[in-house]
């Protein structure tokens, strides 16, 4: 199996390619990046989480919250999310995005421009029943 960094150098260089041909990137849904790169950690005895990144919402009186993008700098704002999912282990962020692990204080900064605190989406306690019912997913399509 290809290790994790590897998985995440290929994938960025097919983000970087397609947004330099086309200026804008390969559909990536960072949701799968995020479980694949967990399962080959996971595959190297290695227990990461999952983590989403997403901006809290801008008040408005009398309706509801306004949702905040995320602008990813390597787009230049012209590509936007409303959350970003990501693999965390050992105090490193694993995102193709940046093409390789990032330490977890300084990549919402790299990747955002602004300091973001992550939420757990999948723990360590859980994450190898959720990479087992993803693999059973794909296999089932």
């Amino acid at each position: 199996m290809e290790s994790v960094r590897d998985y995440l150098s290929r994938k960025h260089k097919e983000i970087v390619e397609g947004y330099e041909q086309t200026r804008d990137y390969e559909k990536i849904r960072c949701e799968d990046v995020a479980n694949e790169a967990a399962m080959r950690l996971l595959a190297r005895g290695r227990v990461p989480d999952v983590i989403s990144f997403r901006l809290k919402p801008w008040p408005r009186l009398f309706r509801k919250p306004k949702p905040r993008k995320l602008y990813p700098k390597m787009f230049e704002g012209r590509i936007w999310w409303m959350h970003h999912y990501a693999c965390r282990w050992n105090e490193l962020i694993y995102c193709p995005f940046m093409g390789e692990p990032s330490p977890s204080n300084e990549y919402t900064n790299e990747m955002f421009g602004k300091k973001i605190t992550p939420l757990v989406i999948v723990g360590q306690e859980e994450i190898e029943n959720h990479i087992q019912r993803c693999i059973r997913r794909v296999n089932a399509m």
